[in-house]
């Protein structure tokens, strides 16, 4: 069973678990270090404009994101999938629970970052309907409308 959940205190240790491996994952796919430490802190913090959640399967968590609203539009701050669970079809239930989220918020865009050496995340977000707007060495930064 999946469920997802806003981010408590209760899962506080859980998450630091899953931040540290999916950093760890993301070090190796991607060549580059992911501060677990600011990760976590991003995802706690509890201002009225972000809101973080997790999906759990067997009180484990296996993704989670946050979503921030700035004015009109949202952008997405993080999406983790563990390792083992992707390819499964949790990142793109987590996509869809969202941007469920920013329409609701009355959204007109959504906008995300990508590393460039990421190039499955860039193949799983085009797939979701986003187009690079623009880019420099780095990151790809994409946005796409909601409907």
């Amino acid at each position: 069973m999946l469920v997802f959940k806003r981010y408590t205190k209760h899962y506080r240790k859980k998450l630091y678990e899953a931040v540290d491996t999916l950093s760890k994952e993301s070090r190796l796919e991607l060549g580059m270090l992911i501060d677990t430490k600011h990760i976590v802190s991003c995802l706690i913090r509890g201002r009225k404009n972000w809101l973080s959640c997790i999906l759990l399967q067997n009180d484990k968590i296996i993704a989670f994101g946050q979503i921030q609203l700035i004015g009109t539009r949202c952008e997405i701050i993080g999406l983790f999938v563990r390792q083992e669970e992707q390819r499964k079809g949790y990142g793109t239930l987590l996509m869809a629970y969202l941007m469920g989220i920013a329409r609701g918020l009355q959204a007109k865009e959504i906008h995300l970052t990508c590393y460039v050496r990421n190039k499955k995340g860039l193949k799983f977000y085009q797939d979701l309907g986003f187009k690079i707007d623009s880019q420099d060495q780095n990151s790809y930064w994409m946005k796409r409308e909601i409907s």
